[in-house]
């Protein structure tokens, strides 16, 4: 269903999915409502399913490692490629990004309160998110540095003294800020259609449906055409069965003599060989145009 409503390959979606399952953990039997999360997240941001699973892939280690959920780390991936971060410089910034936040957290040194400060939370409070919810940790934290940039502050000195200055990961964090609002709605969005598992399915049924009525269509079409041409050769069919009927009269109301004479100078043969062969050839050409039609549309 991916390969046939996505920019996805089958292939391409199996292997993928794959991966993803194997090092986030999430069983085998969920990859349909993973399959709906990133259909609904392809079509409600500015990204493709391709790219949003291919972002996913490389986050998947890292995200799991610090307790994003699957629909968190696709979500993850989307609001980073709705902003145009690329997916090998993206993957290893936020990479290193949730691994400066765990470190904090589990050290509990002077950065986590400037990180938790930067959320709009204490130091305590920031850790217990973090550990029941990183994902909202991390929202919280993106969207303060989102508020400190809308109140004229230096957000880069402050991810110099987090430790996150390197340039693919500051650029990373000062896009996600500048369009936090894409990370809230795309998590709120990936964790409806992964529940509700319905994305994939509608967007396949809407595809197989539209396929199925050109083919109807299709069908009638060809239906049609041979009717309308068989109709136009009837005419002409009738008028040459008319002149062979008055050449077996004509020859009926011979005596013998006259008969055996023309068979044996070959005069048939000279005088309606022709016509016979020109009118053969008309209904063997009419014949083959409806039995070619007639496969056409059995096979449809």
């Amino acid at each position: 269903e991916l390969g046939d409503t996505t920019n996805l390959s089958a292939d391409e979606a199996a292997q993928a999915l794959a991966r993803f399952t194997n090092i986030t953990g999430e069983e085998g039997g969920n990859v349909d409502k993973i399959g709906s999360a990133i259909v609904a997240l392809g079509n409600n941001f500015e990204t493709d399913e391709a790219s949003i699973v291919e972002m996913s892939t490389r986050l998947a280690s890292a995200g799991s490692i610090a307790g994003l959920t699957s629909t968190d780390i696709l979500a993850l991936s989307t609001a980073m490629r709705s902003v145009g971060i690329q997916a090998e410089a993206g993957g290893t910034a936020m990479t290193q990004t949730l691994t400066n936040i765990a470190m904090s957290v589990s050290e509990g040194d002077e950065s986590l309160g400037r990180i938790a400060e930067t959320a709009g939370m204490t130091a305590e409070e920031f850790a217990t998110v973090w550990k029941s919810e990183p994902i909202a940790a991390l929202q919280a934290f993106i969207g303060g540095l989102a508020e400190m940039n809308a109140a004229g502050e230096d957000t880069y000195m402050l991810l110099g003294e987090l430790d996150m200055s390197g340039i693919r990961q500051s650029n990373m964090l000062q896009s996600l800020a500048l369009a936090s609002d894409q990370l809230t709605a795309a998590v709120q969005t990936s964790s409806t259609a992964y529940t509700e598992n319905s994305a994939l399915q509608d967007e396949a049924t809407k595809r197989y449906e539209t396929t199925a009525s050109k083919i109807s269509q299709t069908k009638e079409q060809l239906t049609n055409l041979a009717v309308e041409v068989g109709e136009r050769f009837v005419p002409y069919v009738q008028k040459a069965l008319t002149v062979v009927d008055g050449l077996v009269q004509k020859w009926d109301s011979l005596d013998q003599s006259q008969q055996d004479s023309i068979i044996k100078f070959g005069l048939v043969a000279a005088a309606i060989g022709p016509i016979v062969t020109g009118i053969g050839s008309l209904v063997i050409g009419v014949g083959q145009f409806i039995s070619f039609g007639g496969i056409i549309l059995e096979t449809l």
